[in-house]
């Protein structure tokens, strides 16, 4: 929200993709959210499955991104928020530095067989 008058400018950030979701928004896709340690980043988010509000670390969906890169890409994040993508591990370090979060992993194997690992905390 931009407020013209005194050329202020204010900024409205959000925690993560669940602070997101309680705040009415409610569709997948990529949002900007603030690290105390960072600033504010791009992330995806996932507002649809097992409740919504899932900040999405990883995908892979179709091998258009290589992911056999070096400790540096790994370290920054590569791919595209929009496809597939790693967000980076000092990104990850930045949203889970300071509190415990839930993870959840999604595992799809060719014929559509789906697992999922759970943990109530992960940081």
């Amino acid at each position: 929200m931009y407020v013209d008058k005194h050329k202020t400018c204010f900024f409205l950030a959000y925690d993560d993709c669940k602070d997101l979701l309680n705040k009415g928004f409610s569709r997948n896709g990529v949002y900007t959210i603030r690290s105390p340690y960072a600033g504010t980043m791009k992330v995806y988010c996932d507002m649809e499955n097992d409740g919504g509000g899932w900040t999405v670390i990883q995908r892979r969906m179709d091998g258009s991104q290589d992911f056999l890169l070096g400790w540096e890409q790994y370290a920054a994040g590569f791919g595209n928020l929009t496809g597939e993508f790693w967000l980076g591990n000092r990104n990850l370090n930045f949203l889970t530095g300071l509190r415990s979060h839930e993870l959840k992993i999604t595992l799809m194997d060719w014929e559509g067989q789906t697992r999922y690992a759970h943990y109530d905390a992960f940081n």
